[in-house]
């Protein structure tokens, strides 16, 4: 078995590649189901309703984030969510953090 000379040896191959750092990244949404009917509603933060689902109880908890586009808790710093006023009531939510002042 011959060896290769380090030049022709991938293993040895060394790229010097600098990277630029990763923009932010995009905000997502989510809404309820009631966006669709054009019922009133606002944004609030994603950690604000995942904060509030965990003090609903029991099934009203997974009938209220049924009603919520599925996203990843871990991922709740970068989600907006859209909650008609019934929905935001039954997450005892009473006012939005501003998200997102364009949006309406």
């Amino acid at each position: 078995m011959s060896a290769l000379p380090p030049d022709q040896n991938p293993f040895f191959a060394v790229i010097d590649e600098t990277t630029e750092p990763q923009p932010e990244q995009p905000r997502r949404e989510r809404e309820c189901v009631h966006r669709r009917t054009g019922s009133g509603g606002d944004f609030y933060a994603g950690e604000q309703f995942v904060s509030a689902l965990q003090r609903v109880r029991g099934e009203a908890a997974v009938e209220l984030a049924r009603k919520v586009g599925a996203f990843f808790w871990s991922d709740a710093p970068r989600v907006s969510v859209w909650l008609c006023h019934d929905c935001a009531g039954e997450a005892s939510l009473a006012r939005p953090d501003i998200v997102k002042a364009d949006a309406a």
